[in-house]
């Protein structure tokens, strides 16, 4: 799997330094997925190519196994990535990153010419340097994709371009595979003996169709890039570091000073270097395990059914997320991942053909793998993407890069520690696999308990709720503001907190959150508990003024408890002594459709009652800031007038 082809709260969508994003299905980002597509159609296609051709040759010429084919080509087109990370992430902060764009797809042109040349000429090390040139490319490319990616669509798209850029690349990978194992069909001569007599290597039948779709998909993408919108260079005092290694060094410094930053790139990374010890181990699999020692023809398939996994894992992130960067779905990727993997301990074994019950369960399962993985993945690239600094964001992608291609180069070495040196089958590289991702899972579930529950939470609402939110737009982007609701039910909290762009502090009645595991999370959630009394409540107050200092969110129910009849109770002062001095907004959100349920008061008892039997519409509706609010009953009958105006419509 190449790179073409790959605090505990949901965090704000706020990205002041575009100032003007095209949107995402503007002709600006529709090039620019186009040209990605080209890049991965074309670097699948070369490598699926240069597979079967390289393994032919290094049996030929070198008399080596086709593993040593296998290691090696990923070794040479991964190892720029590493080497010329710095320059990569410099240039693109330095330069337009639709300059580097540009240029890096005159670059593929080049490229795929001297890959016609290696391939004509059947020169083994030739193809080597091709593909050292091929990931010298797209070390350039990568940092200018995904650093322009937020500048083009604009904060609220961010996801769901990264969804969109998945899916396309998976297809890409899906379509580069096939019409690769095709083109060597096609350009290699079936019988050995007939290729000798003619003097016929591999790839040299009919070589000028190699030579037509490498160098015509890669013009494709040439052509599009330029219908990319001009993009402001986001540095253009940076230097060029002479030394690239010292600017990696300086470039992974940078990254180490962002906590959220590295744990994200720690996270991606280790999905790269799980996906490229799945790939070689699906090759593995497949011949000869499952389909036996000529069916190479059958390994496309099943990479490119785990791409298509991954694709729409990509997608459902990107629906899932809904408009913001939802890390808790990054926890249930983890576990899709370890359940997968584990399950190829029960595989029965191959039948020698690739129409039989243990190919169809294990391309079930590839499917499964790559749905997960995709899961997984986007929120921790869109997180790297949004949290970087604007000046800094080359910089912060190309050592993210670094460490990415780092953990590929070590998939190969621990798929050549696991099949060469232990002597592990396809399957038990799978299960090690699990295992290894259960720990991983343990850790993220610790990370982010509360982005989990947000999760866990958004599927239930979602389920049993015609759940939607109008007027998050009042929200402000950045800066402090109250959050002042109603209170129907005991979703309430829940519900503001999964609705809110921006991470908010709820504030509580201690009795509600003083069991031990509640009391843990919601501290982690950041909840301001108070317990009636002039000492507890003046605390409460207290860390709620700071919070604000700090430019934070805090939501109160000024009822001080959830109404007993559907109506809006009086409001207590609280609040206002919160906002007393600060000059900030008090922003009012009004919950509807939510009486009636068991999480409310209706009927005169909470929960025992029957649930009806029919999802209720439930709306959470934010207003525009309050003005003139002195007393309390301001607020309330400001409030009650505009729940009285929602109901009316």
């Amino acid at each position: 799997m190449t790179e073409t082809s790959r605090s505990s709260h949901s965090l704000p969508l706020s990205l002041s330094e575009s100032a003007s994003p095209s949107g995402l299905w503007s002709r600006s980002f529709l090039a620019l997925l186009v040209t990605q597509f080209t890049v991965a159609l074309n670097d699948n296609i070369l490598r699926w190519l240069f597979i079967p051709i390289g393994k032919d040759l290094v049996l030929q010429q070198l008399k080596e196994s086709p593993d040593v084919a296998r290691s090696v080509g990923s070794f040479v087109y991964l190892i720029p990535f590493i080497l010329l990370a710095g320059w990569a992430g410099a240039t693109s902060d330095r330069l337009s990153k639709r300059t580097v764009i540009i240029g890096a797809k005159v670059a593929e042109i080049i490229v795929m010419s001297l890959a016609i040349v290696a391939i004509v000429t059947s020169n083994v090390w030739g193809m080597a340097v091709v593909l050292f040139l091929a990931g010298c490319h797209s070390a350039f490319f990568s940092p200018a994709k995904y650093g322009s990616i937020p500048e083009i669509v604009g904060p609220k798209a961010i996801s769901a371009a990264n969804g969109l850029i998945g899916l396309t690349t998976m297809i890409a990978v899906i379509v580069g595979g096939s019409l690769g194992n095709i083109l060597y069909s096609l350009t290699t001569l079936p019988n050995p003996e007939l290729a000798q007599s003619r003097g016929l290597g591999p790839g040299q039948y009919r070589w000028w169709l190699n030579a037509v779709v490498l160098l015509g998909v890669a013009t494709v993408g040439w052509l599009t890039s330029l219908s990319i919108k001009r993009l402001p260079a986001a540095d253009p005092r940076r230097r060029i570091p002479i030394n690239p290694f010292l600017q990696c060094y300086l470039d992974l410094k940078e990254l180490c000073r962002h906590r959220i930053l590295l744990l994200a790139a720690v996270g991606s990374t280790y999905f790269w270097t799980l996906g490229l010890l799945m790939q070689l181990t699906i090759d593995k699999l497949a011949v000869p395990e499952l389909v036996g020692p000529h069916g190479q023809a059958y390994v496309g398939p099943m990479l490119g059914i785990l791409t298509l996994g991954i694709g729409l894992g990509s997608m459902l992130a990107g629906v899932w997320s809904h408009g913001r960067i939802e890390r808790g779905l990054v926890t249930f990727g983890a576990l899709g991942i370890t359940v997968v993997s584990l399950s190829f301990a029960l595989l029965p074994a191959g039948t020698g053909e690739w129409n039989s019950w243990p190919y169809f369960l294990a391309c079930g399962l590839l499917f499964l793998l790559g749905a997960a993985a995709g899961l997984y993945d986007i929120p921790l690239i869109s997180l790297l993407q949004f949290e970087s600094p604007a000046h800094e964001r080359g910089r912060i992608l190309a050592a993210y890069n670094f460490l990415s291609f780092t953990g590929m180069i070590m998939g190969s070495v621990i798929y050549w520690f696991l099949g060469s040196f232990l002597g592990l089958s396809a399957r038990q590289m799978f299960v090690c696999a699990g295992l290894v991702t259960f720990p991983v899972f343990l850790v993220i579930l610790y990370l982010a308990p509360i982005d989990t529950i947000r999760v866990l939470f958004g599927w239930f609402v979602r389920s049993f709720y015609r759940f939607r939110v109008v007027g998050i737009e009042n929200i402000p982007a950045s800066g402090p503001a109250i959050i002042v609701s109603n209170h129907l039910s005991w979703l309430d909290g829940m519900l503001i907190m999964l609705a809110m762009p921006r991470p908010i502090r709820m504030i509580a009645h201690v009795k509600y959150v003083s069991a031990p595991l509640i009391s843990a999370l919601a501290k982690r959630a950041g909840v301001i508990t108070i317990l009636p009394g002039a000492k507890s409540v003046a605390l409460g107050i207290r860390e709620a003024r700071l919070a604000l200092e700090k430019g934070e969110l805090v939501g109160i129910f000024p009822e001080g408890g959830m109404t007993r009849t559907g109506q809006i109770r009086g409001f207590q002062p609280g609040f206002l002594k919160i906002a007393r001095g600060l000059d900030v907004p008090i922003i009012p959100v009004y919950i509807d459709g939510l009486w009636g349920s068991v999480f409310t008061y209706s009927g005169g008892r909470y929960f025992w009652k029957w649930p009806k039997l029919f999802r209720l519409h439930t709306t959470l509706y934010v207003g525009q800031p309050l003005t003139g609010i002195r007393e309390a009953w301001h607020a309330h009958l400001a409030l009650c007038e505009f729940g009285a105006k929602i109901v009316s419509q």
